[in-house]
């Protein structure tokens, strides 16, 4: 082949082509783990390209040292030279994702180092057919790289040897996994997988390991050390702490277009589990029998997910034959004895034993992992459950299901039997002294168990707790239809969550104390519904399953509606009611809040990434996202369709899915559908995107006669507004950066219907001569005129008086200057600098706040003068930034002034980044360098500073202006990742002044 051509492979074609004959896997087994560089077999490569999902790998120039080999053919290869890789994200959301953590909605990256698993044999076959490499210094440094990697935490994060020996016995799945690791030029290490048995095959990503100084790291360390005395985190360094973000993850297509995704070649149709907790550390002994449908044909190994903290035994199949087994960190892959077809049904009993038991410093002990005491399979993995425990007598233990008492138990010991014939996601158990009480809701009983505390009031707490249950199961049945259950299990536990599965609930120990008034007060969530929003989750999440992790959010974020719902009907007439702090409180400090870079963290991901919001970027995200704005987009589709009518649907999609799991897309059509509305605005807006929605809204009153009066107003909606930075050349020759504003998402079709309250003259109806009615007005596109009429003469309008809708609303007419400053950004974000500027001179004539007389205590901010002083300070920095980018150094240097004059020293954390970024523009643009160089390493260094792009991207700029190279590249690299655009600055290399 000649240099320029290229060899194209697609992982689509290699899924086709037939498994590579078959070898004992023992000897696979002993083959991975031998592998190691081979370094005689090193080739040159040159115009080489790979496709492996929806990535383009080139290979320009350099070599490729392979490891040895795995059933006859290499499979690993380490790359040192010149390539690139390019990719283009399917869709919007993942185009996002990748922007959020690249900088740059597509990848195209080049790198001098990577490092190859490919396990489709003619990828290897035809790289390595290329003219031999010469010992060098390229092939001994492809051989060390081979080598950290084969030593490393990635590949054993990624379960590469359980892909291989897969592969290696000829598994029709594996055959089709890939692997890199890339040193990018720009973005530093990265992966990029295609694993078939995921159900999104292909992955894009790094993983982040914590920042930890060397006293942090040795007390870690020690930690592990005396964890896996006790037989647990086997297997773990610090070396593998960290978290995996994921920049993009896909299914891929099939030959029509549509996703086609991944399998792991089963799924089960029963468990039977039994399990012994025999010594005063309750290890376990276990052994669980699984069986499966086959889904594929010659299907040769069976992938189990298994906790890390267990330890196989044995593996042997419905004939009692022993099977071969590779364990990785969290998987067990277990070889078939013969290979299955699809439709076969396959029986598979593993034997194990660890700890997976936590005890508290009170003797209370619970499962570390609820589910994940036992091997899963499949990829829905939904089946009935039979569970026998043996435990010591002087304990018990809840389990959900049918329960029988056996006999034969070894003396000293309980044994008991629970039937679980509903398929579930999981079961489990809790073991512990319980005080317990009894009821019933409907059909079905009701049994609480609190562990005993030894405070003599645990059974009054037992019975609190399941009177709650019975009117929580008693109004959701009649919500979402009955629960075919009989028996309802809740009982709590020494873990730091709460968890609803099938039949049981587990209540955290700091759920279960009743802190009354003081939960409001600590912005601890009352206890009620948290219980039920754990009850909830009967329905949404166990009778009702999600399909994917992109789907999760639906159990999550009804269970919180539901809750929200059961404590508006039945508690709001009750005397602590107006101290209850509900699933959504708080949601806008939470979801608002600015993360390391300066983003909100709601802007980190819309709820379909559901637990990928789980980042180095903020580990808040998902539980804020999924659980908060995923309620409030539930009201928000409430009081648009009419609660009554919503809730009614709710009940009608929970009938006709129960059993099966349901996607967003399935639940958006039902919505629809039955809902007689279009809600593709809503969901492109609120279910896949991001950004909080602005709204102002001015109002007008006038009289109609005999006492009646019309509201008549009109509500402005803007997108959520997106910051741009690039590195820029002034017009007097320095490096300078400057931001822009985009509009995010269209608001075409973008439909909200927001609850608004009139507050009128007279009345007397609060006692203090002021009367309040309610409504609802429809919000829509850009621009909402709206008409109300009321009994009585109005003096002021809210929209949205109890937060309860994703949006930012501010009433122009009572807060003038609030308003004209955000109009200044929409002018902005227009290209009209002057117009801003304007606007913004405006507002500092504007008045904080017009409040009607007699409306004092409702709507006046709680210290006006000190949120005047505030917003001023952004106004005069607002101005600054806008006479820098105009090249007005004296102006700016003025405002710049006075902004620093309002900064109050306990305000000043507020603005530290915006004062940083607008002192050291003004000195990079005045020539002084140093100043701005010395401040910056100072701030953003030292960590006195939010890091954010931009402090990032100026302490590059002054790094370069300086001649600081090191830190000019160091910085420059983390702007880019934060999605700086770095102009001049990157042509120049990075060269000096």
């Amino acid at each position: 082949m000649s240099r320029a051509a290229a060899l194209l492979l697609v992982v689509a074609w290699v899924l086709a082509a037939p498994p590579v004959a078959a070898t004992t896997a023992a000897a696979v087994a002993d083959e991975v783990r031998g592998l190691a560089p081979d370094v005689d077999r090193a080739v040159r490569v040159d115009g080489f390209t790979l496709r492996a999902g929806l990535a383009t790998v080139v290979l320009e120039d350099g070599v490729l040292v392979p490891s040895t080999t795995v059933a006859g053919r290499p499979v690993e290869l380490a790359f040192v030279g010149r390539g690139r890789v390019e990719l283009e994200p399917p869709d919007e959301v993942e185009a996002g994702q990748l922007e959020l953590f690249t900088g740059s909605s597509r990848l195209d990256e080049r790198f001098e180092r990577a490092v190859f698993v490919v396990a489709f044999d003619a990828a290897t076959d035809a790289v390595l057919s290329r003219p031999p490499a010469p010992p060098g210094p390229r092939v001994g440094e492809a051989a060390a790289l081979s080598a950290a990697w084969l030593a490393g935490t990635e590949r054993a994060l990624l379960d590469v040897d359980a892909r291989l020996f897969a592969d290696g016995i000829g598994d029709r799945l594996a055959s089709g996994f890939f692997c890199a690791a890339f040193e990018g030029t720009r973005l530093g290490r990265f992966l990029v997988v295609v694993d078939p048995l995921e159900d999104e095959q292909v992955t894009v990503g790094r993983f982040v390991r914590p920042e930890l100084s060397r006293r942090h790291e040795r007390k870690l360390r020690l930690a592990l050390e005396a964890a896996q005395r006790r037989g647990k985190l086997i297997g773990l360094a610090v070396s593998d702490l960290g978290i995996w973000d994921t920049w993009l993850s896909a299914s891929l297509s099939s030959g029509s277009g549509e996703p086609a995704p991944g399998t792991t070649g089963v799924e089960p149709t029963h468990y039977r589990l039994e399990a012994t907790l025999a010594d005063p550390d309750l290890a376990l002994e276990a052994s669980a029998r699984l069986s499966l449908q086959v889904l594929v044909a010659d299907l040769r190994t069976v992938t189990l997910e298994l906790d890390a903290d267990l330890e196989p035994l044995r593996a042997v199949d419905g004939r009692g034959r022993e099977l071969e087994w590779w364990r990785s960190r969290n998987e067990l892959v277990v070889a078939l004895a013969e290979p299955a077809t699809a439709g076969q049904g396959l029986e598979i009993e593993v034997e194990y034993r660890g700890r997976p038991m936590e005890q508290s410093a009170g003797g209370a002990a619970a499962l570390r992992r609820p589910t994940g005491w036992f091997p899963h399979a499949g990829t829905i993995d939904r089946a009935p459950y039979e569970l026998t425990v043996t435990w010591p007598e002087e304990l018990d233990v809840v389990a959900p299901g049918a329960v029988e008492d056996l006999d034969g138990a070894p003396e000293g010991l309980k044994r008991r039997r629970w039937r679980l014939r509903q398929p579930a996601l999981a079961t489990s158990f809790e073991i512990g002294r319980f005080a317990t009480a009894a009821g019933r809701a409907g059909g079905i009983a009701v049994d609480v168990a609190v562990t005993r505390s030894g405070s003599g009031t645990d059974e009054e707490t037992a019975r609190e707790i399941l009177a709650t249950v019975v009117d929580v199961l008693r109004f959701f049945e009649g919500v979402f239809g009955p629960l075919p259950l009989d028996r309802l299990q809740v009982v709590s536990s020494p873990r730091g969550f709460s968890q609803g599965l099938l039949g049981l609930v587990t209540l955290s120990t700091g759920v279960v104390v009743d802190w009354q008034e003081w939960g409001a007060l600590l912005g601890i969530e009352d206890r009620r519904t948290v219980i039920a929003h754990e009850v909830a989750h009967q329905w949404w999440g166990n009778l009702v399953g999600w399909r994917s992790y992109r789907d999760q959010w639906i159990s999550e974020a009804t269970a919180n509606y539901a809750a929200l719902l059961w404590a508006s009907r039945r508690l709001d007439g009750a005397a602590d009611g107006p101290l209850l702090r509900g699933p959504t409180a708080g949601w806008q400090s939470e979801l608002l809040r600015p993360v390391a870079d300066g983003r909100s963290l709601e802007s980190l991901g819309p709820l379909v990434l559901g637990a990928r919001l789980h980042s180095s970027l903020s580990r808040d995200a998902y539980r804020a996202i999924v659980y908060k704005k995923g309620a409030l987009v539930l009201s928000m589709l409430a009081q648009l369709l009419g609660e009554e009518a919503f809730v009614g649907i709710l009940g009608d999609v929970a009938a006709a899915a129960a059993g099966r799991v349901i996607s967003t897309d399935e639940l958006l059509e039902a919505l629809e559908r039955l809902g007689g509305v279009d809600l593709e605005g809503f969901s492109r807006q609120f279910v896949f995107g991001t950004g909080l929605p602005e709204i102002s809204y001015r109002c007008d009153f006038r009289e109609l006669g005999r006492g009646r009066w019309q509201v008549v107003g009109e509500a402005l909606q803007r997108a959520p507004l997106r910051v741009r930075h690039r590195v820029v050349t002034s017009a007097a020759g320095a490096l300078d950066l400057q931001r822009r504003l985009e509009g995010g998402l269209g608001l075409e079709g973008s439909r909200l219907a927001v609850p608004v309250q009139v507050g009128l003259a007279g009345g007397g109806a609060d006692g203090d001569g002021r009367t309040v009615v309610e409504g609802h007005i429809l919000v829509s596109g850009r621009s909402s005129p709206f008409r109300l009429e009321v009994e009585g003469r109005p003096e002021v309008v809210w929209l949205d008086p109890e937060a309860e809708v994703f949006g930012r609303f501010v009433a122009a007419d009572r807060w003038p200057r609030l308003a004209a400053t955000l109009e200044a950004l929409a002018l902005e974000a227009a290209g009209d600098p002057e117009g801003a500027r304007a606007a913004l001179e405006a507002a500092l004539d504007a008045p904080v706040a017009v409040v009607p007389a007699g409306w004092e205590p409702v709507l006046a901010a709680s210290d006006p003068e000190a949120e005047g002083r505030r917003l001023d300070a952004r106004i005069r920095l607002a101005l600054a930034r806008l006479d820098l980018d105009a090249g007005r150094l004296r102006e700016a240097a003025a405002e710049l002034a006075a902004a620093r004059d309002l900064v109050a020293s306990r305000d000043r954390w507020l603005l530290a980044a915006d004062l940083l970024v607008a002192e050291s523009r003004l000195d990079l643009l005045s020539g002084a360098d140093r100043r701005a160089f010395r401040r910056l390493r100072d701030e953003v260094l030292g960590r006195r500073a939010v890091e954010t792009p931009e402090t990032w991207a100026l302490l590059a700029v002054a790094a370069h202006a300086v001649g600081d190279t090191e830190i000019a590249v160091r910085a420059a690299a983390l702007a880019a990742r934060l999605g700086v655009d770095l102009g001049p600055l990157a042509e120049e290399g990075f060269r000096g002044p």
